[in-house]
């Protein structure tokens, strides 16, 4: 790769370039819809098997908290929130630029834009739009 230096010793690199990739995001807190970007070529598989990466990063993010169980109680007015089932109402999405999610706490990551193809064994695999 071709690298040019300034004068005062800055390095600039060639650019690169990423495919966007929208994405629906199970985490063990809740859920996350965004995008992810990827190198050309490259397959979400590939970029959560990266050891080397830590995080994903996801621009556009909207993250949605699932409700969490509660203890069930004796009924007071101070629990008004707090649904008959035991469990605390939905949150309210949170909307976000960008977001760095720690791969630990990752379910499952599913694109949304896929098309589904046949192989010529007659079984079926996705590909990205």
């Amino acid at each position: 790769m071709l690298n040019r230096v300034d004068e005062k010793g800055k390095v600039f690199t060639a650019r690169v370039h990423k495919m966007e990739v929208e994405v629906n995001i199970v985490t063990v807190h809740g859920h996350v819809h965004g995008y992810l970007h990827i190198q050309a070529g490259q397959r979400v598989k590939d970029l959560l098997n990266n050891p080397a990466e830590q995080f994903l990063a996801i621009t556009s993010a909207t993250v949605s908290a699932k409700a969490e169980p509660q203890p069930k109680a004796a009924p007071r007015a101070t629990q008004s929130k707090q649904k008959a089932d035991g469990y605390d109402e939905q949150p309210e999405p949170v909307c976000s630029d960008f977001l760095a999610l720690n791969k630990q706490y990752v379910i499952s990551v599913v694109p949304v834009d896929e098309d589904k193809v046949e192989r010529p064994r007659g079984e079926e695999y996705y590909i990205p739009r």
